[in-house]
């Protein structure tokens, strides 16, 4: 019997990263095949996986997903502006941004012109 519970990633990582190898593993499998996906995750949760987590597993990520809503104000700013440079994640193939405000479009403008000359897929929304 297969139970499938959506449970969110900042979730995943909080309470399941560093508990031991294996659920380290089993995490990393997870995102590899799912990406890791921001969406209507807190912001105090964001900048906890961006500072604890996300260096652990930047280059295991094939897909990451932003969002500017009104319940993750600043994140794409926030994950750009962050220490982490976009080539640090060496498996990425799609970076998906939604919500994208108009102060954004520049931030949007300079991904296409690095998406132009790399492998990566950009999706805005």
């Amino acid at each position: 019997m297969l139970i499938q519970i959506n449970v969110r990633h900042g979730d995943l990582l909080r309470c399941f990263f560093h508990l031991n190898s294996r659920f380290n593993n089993l995490l990393i499998i997870h995102f590899q095949s799912h990406g890791l996906d921001f969406r209507s995750i807190s912001k105090d949760d964001f900048n906890i996986i961006c500072r604890e987590n996300l260096h652990l597993i930047a280059d295991r990520l094939t897909a990451i997903r932003l969002s500017d809503d009104n319940d993750t104000p600043d994140q794409i700013h926030l994950f750009l502006s962050d220490s982490l440079a976009l080539r640090q994640f060496v498996q990425l193939k799609s970076l998906s941004l939604y919500h994208i405000s108009s102060n954004e479009m520049i931030k949007k403008n300079r991904l296409s012109i690095m998406s132009s000359s790399s492998s990566y897929s950009f999706q805005f929304d």
